[in-house]
């Protein structure tokens, strides 16, 4: 990898103790920009939302070319908001803290909501 392919979102990340080499394309970071552009405010529709799957299992993809869409559904319904904002940091979108802060926020929420 050059030294730019980290604009690209380039990097490993970890999610439960497994190491992902992910490559996202730009056309991948071009349509989950345009997806958050479009929720706006308003937060992301569940349509939006089913796009951003797609879009995640294909960067997953990258790093596993043999996986299955069940694998890649089965790791998502567990993991798909961790992905989402490590994938984010990746791209130079969000730091690290202050998505932390954000998921403690939202776990907290779902908490008190239960």
């Amino acid at each position: 990898m050059s030294r730019f392919g980290k604009y690209l979102g380039y990097m490993s990340i970890e999610i439960d103790g497994d190491l992902f080499e992910i490559k996202p394309t730009l056309r991948q970071k071009q349509q989950l920009m345009a997806i958050q552009q479009k929720a706006g405010k308003a937060g992301i529709s569940e349509s939006q939302w089913i796009e951003m799957h797609k879009i995640f299992k294909d960067v997953l993809r990258t790093c596993d070319p043999e996986a299955t869409d069940e694998e890649l559904e089965a790791f998502l319904l567990k993991y798909d908001t961790e992905f989402m904002m490590k994938l984010y940091v990746a791209f130079g979108w969000a730091k690290e803290s202050d998505l932390n802060a954000l998921k403690d926020k939202l776990t907290e929420k779902a908490l008190s909501d239960s």
